[in-house]
């Protein structure tokens, strides 16, 4: 498993549940003021993990506080803070899946030619390197067969390199 993989699962599994229990938590004792500390956790969780699983580490988070909220405040301000916490995930997961697009799209953009689609100079040279190498590995493992049914091997001095 990759160094990035264990970290986001490391998050996903023990953080993101961390942080949604003790914010229930706060919430419960302190009401509404402690609910405003879910805003930078709901953000928190798009910087720390990919789309998906911010997207699962957010509806954990707002299930228990949800579940916090009714339980300690009133109705009106029960609906308005997940109303707004609701509405900050939606628009963050927007906001995410955008800038995600934009970076493969320049990505693309950066290794080939806008017109063409060809690689571009960077990774023109390294791609045609590895071809001429495998080029020369089956060309040495290749035999050719003469029309008497004896082998030779093929010239290579007509590969360039």
């Amino acid at each position: 498993m990759a160094e990035g993989n264990k970290l986001d699962s490391l998050n996903l599994f023990l953080l993101s549940p961390t942080v949604s229990i003790y914010l229930g938590y706060a919430v419960f004792n302190q009401g509404h003021l402690a609910a405003y500390w879910g805003f930078p956790a709901l953000m928190s969780f798009y910087c720390f993990l990919p789309i998906r699983k911010a997207m699962l580490a957010n509806v954990f988070l707002l299930l228990v506080l949800c579940v916090a909220a009714v339980l300690s405040m009133p109705v009106e301000l029960y609906a308005r803070m997940i109303s707004a916490l609701i509405s900050s995930s939606i628009f963050a997961s927007i906001m995410v899946s955008a800038v995600e697009r934009q970076h493969n799209m320049l990505q693309n953009r950066i290794v080939t030619d806008h017109l063409t689609g060809v690689f571009n100079r960077s990774l023109l040279e390294p791609t045609l390197e590895s071809s001429i190498s495998l080029l020369k590995s089956r060309v040495e493992t290749r035999l050719w067969f003469n029309k008497s049914g004896q082998t030779r091997c093929p010239n290579l001095t007509s590969i360039p390199g």
